[in-house]
């Protein structure tokens, strides 16, 4: 029987030589939101890559106002294709976790995209695809939506859960790895009323 993305999710915390953290803030939601503070964070509590980035282009007072990160403070930051070359030997040979990943790794996407133009390129989004091809970002939202097990009938599906970890890349790293050893804590199960719904978890105090 397949395992399911939970249990496979689970193994991540025992494997603390090859797994990282990745977590982004931006300038907004949108297909052009730009990268604004990135963090890759081990279990073992090793920060390997935590810094602000100058994004080139004003931060919407919005999104100032969900992460903190405002226009001074990146001011002096480096660029995205300057973290790039530290970036990338953080991630070697790491397994990555994210929380909603396909949302960071459309911002990577995007990023990678924009310096391989800048860099003269001839195909900068191919060369993007390529860069992200050579690992896979595992999403752990949707495993801890199933073990919290609050079923929506609005959606059909578990309800996505907050990640709580303040907003800062460090900080939803940290709070990343927490859901990953909740988890693992393996808290109780209980079937749910009703023949039509999936099992769903009961989180215990």
């Amino acid at each position: 029987m397949p395992e399911s993305s939970e249990a496979n999710t689970l193994r991540a915390p025992q494997r603390r030589g090859t797994t990282a953290q990745i977590n982004t803030e931006t300038t907004g939601l949108d297909d052009d939101a730009r990268i604004v503070e990135i963090a890759i964070y081990s279990p073992a509590g090793h920060v390997a890559l935590e810094t602000l980035l100058n994004p080139g282009e004003p931060i919407p007072e919005d999104a100032s106002e969900v992460h903190g990160i405002t226009d001074q403070m990146v001011a002096q930051a480096p660029s995205f294709s300057e973290v790039l070359p530290k970036l990338t030997e953080a991630l070697a040979g790491r397994r990555r976790l994210i929380y909603k990943a396909s949302f960071d790794s459309a911002r990577l996407q995007h990023e990678l995209a924009r310096h391989h133009q800048q860099a003269g390129h001839p195909a900068p989004d191919a060369a993007a695809q390529a860069w992200l091809g050579t690992w896979q970002a595992e999403d752990v939202m949707k495993p801890y939506a199933e073990w919290v097990g609050e079923w929506s009938d609005y959606w059909g599906g578990y309800a996505g859960q907050g990640l709580h970890g303040g907003h800062r890349a460090l900080g939803d790293c940290k709070a990343l790895l927490e859901r990953l050893k909740e988890m693992a804590k393996g808290r109780g199960f209980a079937l749910s009323e009703g023949g039509s719904k999936p099992n769903r978890r009961v989180v215990r105090p």
